[in-house]
């Protein structure tokens, strides 16, 4: 088979039938791996689009609060007034305020009022004038309190209800 070079990129060739099949298929290839590179630039798209809309729609990640992280449209919710006795014999008058998440209900929390306020007395009731005087003293007592209180109040939909402890009213006196 003969094969004459007529102009740019172009073939003919002469001779037996086979030399046609041969141009048809060197004419052929080039275009053929263009599509295929196509094809697999639009699925690798697809399958990104289609992964990034599984986490980020179907998928929703449960909301973690915590102090770093603090939930979005809470409400607070405050318990009555306190006075207690220490473990020291000390006075004890508190007041505390819950931040609640956006999946709490102020009202249905009303109804663990009487659990709040004996986990209230309760874990206060461990502590001393002292310690409570601490650098860091008040700051445990409202973890402790949150993590108290988070219990009594379960999670609803896989976020808890409570997020923060704040103390309104806080005064000591040495017994």
């Amino acid at each position: 088979m003969a094969v004459s070079i007529s102009g740019p990129g172009t073939r003919q060739a002469t001779g037996s039938s086979d030399g046609a099949k041969g141009q048809a298929v060197d004419e052929e290839n080039p275009k053929s791996k263009k599509k295929l590179l196509i094809i697999v630039i639009v699925a690798v798209l697809l399958l990104a689009i289609g992964y990034l809309g599984v986490t980020k729609v179907i998928m929703k990640p449960v909301p973690h609060y915590g102090p770093n992280n603090p939930p979005a449209n809470t409400t607070t919710y405050s318990l009555p007034s306190e006075t207690l006795n220490l473990a020291d014999g000390s006075l004890l008058q508190v007041t505390v305020a819950l931040q609640l998440t956006a999946t709490a209900n102020a009202k249905s929390i009303g109804t663990f009022n009487p659990q709040l306020e004996n986990a209230l007395i309760q874990d206060c009731g461990t502590w001393t004038y002292h310690r409570l005087l601490a650098a860091n003293g008040k700051t445990l007592l409202s973890q402790q309190l949150l993590h108290s209180f988070q219990g009594i109040l379960k999670p609803v939909d896989g976020g808890e209800q409570v997020s923060e402890v704040y103390f309104t009213a806080f005064t000591l006196q040495a017994a």
